[in-house]
């Protein structure tokens, strides 16, 4: 039963890039080879920057003779990105995935579907951790020589670090369910928890150069911390310079890990899977109840389900988010940041003129990781036909979701552009082109979306993981948000230094082009759209 149930997991986890959910066939070859090239791309352009931090621990720590150090460092480095991505998917996909009850309701050890829940989450920590790994064995091979024992047990420890990410977040996914079922809003609970995680990650990613030269200089320092207060990572170093006896030792302690957390979440596993917490007992109170537009209860249907969606919120929002912290941010560091801008101008005079458009692409640059429209539609799932059903056009169920992305998205961005415009002393005439597009090109992004997942739905799936994570619509509309901030920063410079165009005159042509595609994307979205819609 336990193999039927990874099989079965395994094929949720690839089914988005070899089959059709809209049609229910199974995708080109041509199609599918697309994706795993664009997946691969992804995965070595983040690979890439691990490796240049490869090679400046490894060329510092192998001229000291402290080899094992470089490869505890790096573990410690893959642990850490696999734990904190895959604790974003371990709450959702253990235990609010759909089929809990279904599974609990047959002849199945609650052992077994948690280790094949378990699987999913071992096969995305192993994806994340070889972001960081196997850069750091390639940065090893280029600074010495390695034996081929030492590759091997390397190899090994690959797939025992993913172990330890499962454990670990499992872990944290346990908790956070813990304390979410003591409390009726659980979705504030992982947000809170999540958030805190984020904190440490970014304060850490700014400041990593200073990090990295700081554990290059301090190696002796930092190898005493490791074998006194991270004994398993010492050992593994060890094991990865080809020690068999302290690649053993880490294997056991990665191996009972695993074993005590699959012993504890399975005693827990079905008591906090089916406990309930908002029932209420007692006698029940009146309540008026007010009519309400079809459109307003679209709109307050889909805020809710945002606002009670773990996965939704921690994937769809977390961007707006920066945005708010950065537009604070702007205000709290505007006299260093006005420094830094007099000393770039007497260096580069024009400086000043490319404020507002490079101001406007980083907005869009970021926003473009909160389309919130993009798996709005997937995310209905089997209850689709409640809306397919009910006496809405299926045009204002569109711009319900629409609105929904434009309510969350707007106001971050524009909060943050009136901060920029502020701090950075924008002109007038700049600061409205500057809201104006960013404004524009946010309800751009709404639009593509919602067509994009109109073509590309994912309505089957367990937890709210896959169609937010692992759709292409989602995948699409950021690559498109991407370029979008690419071509606008490109043809921004070929205008201003090559052409001369000022940046105001350049600014007002963009806006006009994002205001036209806004009227020919509304038009698509009530034809074609509403088309797509009636068919799924």
């Amino acid at each position: 039963m336990l193999k039927a149930l990874i099989k079965k997991q395994f094929r949720e986890i690839i089914s988005g890039y070899t089959v059709n959910k809209k049609t229910g066939k199974k995708r080109s070859a041509g199609a599918t080879a697309g994706l795993v090239i664009l997946f691969i791309f992804m995965f070595a352009s983040v690979g890439f920057a691990y490796y240049g931090m490869g090679l400046l621990l490894a060329s510092s720590f192998v001229n000291q003779g402290l080899s094992w150090l470089y490869f505890a460092v790096m573990g410690i480095m893959a642990i850490f990105l696999g734990a904190l991505f895959d604790t974003f998917s371990a709450y959702s996909t253990i235990y609010c995935a759909k089929d809990n009850d279904l599974l609990l309701s047959m002849p199945i050890k609650p052992s077994s579907i948690l280790l094949s829940r378990m699987f999913s989450l071992f096969m995305m920590g192993l994806i994340f951790e070889c972001m960081v790994f196997i850069p750091a064995l390639l940065a090893y091979i280029t600074v010495t020589a390695i034996s081929a024992g030492a590759i091997v047990l390397f190899s090994l420890s690959t797939i025992l670090i993913a172990v330890a990410v499962t454990a670990l977040s499992c872990i944290f996914g346990y908790l956070v369910a813990l304390i979410g079922s003591l409390f009726k809003n659980k979705a504030f609970i992982s947000i809170i928890s999540t958030v805190l995680i984020l904190f440490v990650y970014y304060i850490c990613y700014f400041r990593i150069n200073d990090l990295l030269n700081g554990i290059a200089n301090n190696a002796n320092a930092i190898s005493n911390t490791i074998k006194t207060y991270l004994y398993p990572m010492y050992r593994l170093g060890m094991g990865c310079t080809g020690d068999v006896p302290s690649f053993l030792i880490f294997a056991a302690i990665t191996v009972v890990l695993f074993a005590v957390v699959c012993m504890v979440l399975s005693r827990g596993f079905i008591k906090i899977t089916t406990g309930k917490t908002d029932q209420k007992g007692g006698l029940s109170s009146k309540k008026s109840i007010q009519s309400k537009s079809p459109e307003s209860a679209l709109l307050k249907k889909e805020l809710k389900h945002f606002w009670s969606s773990i996965a939704y919120m921690m994937n769809c929002g977390l961007s707006l988010a920066v945005l708010l912290f950065a537009a604070v941010m702007l205000f709290v560091k505007s006299a260093d940041i006005n420094a830094v801008l007099n000393e770039i101008k007497t260096v580069f005079p024009q400086a000043d003129r490319l404020l507002p458009p490079l101001v406007a692409a980083a907005t869009v640059l970021v926003c473009s990781v909160s389309v919130i429209s993009s798996p709005s539609i997937s995310l209905e799932g089997n209850n689709l036909w409640i809306l397919r059903t009910s006496p809405i056009p299926p045009e204002k169920v569109l711009y319900s979701k629409l609105k929904l992305h434009l309510v969350l998205t707007e106001i971050p961005a524009c909060l943050f552009v009136i901060s920029a415009i502020f701090v950075l002393k924008i002109s007038l005439i700049n600061s409205i082109l500057l809201i104006a597009t960013v404004f524009m090109a946010v309800i751009i992004l709404g639009y593509l979306g919602l067509i994009f997942n109109l073509k590309h739905p994912k309505l089957e799936w367990t937890n709210e993981t896959v169609p937010v994570k692992q759709s292409i619509s989602v995948l699409f509309c950021m690559l498109s948000g991407f370029a979008t901030a690419v071509v606008y920063t490109g043809l921004m410079m070929v205008s201003v230094f090559v052409l001369n165009i000022s940046a105001t005159l350049y600014m007002s042509l963009f806006a006009v082009v994002f205001a036209l595609m806004c009227v020919w994307l509304d038009r698509r979205l009530k034809t074609k759209g509403a088309q797509l819609f009636e068919s799924l």
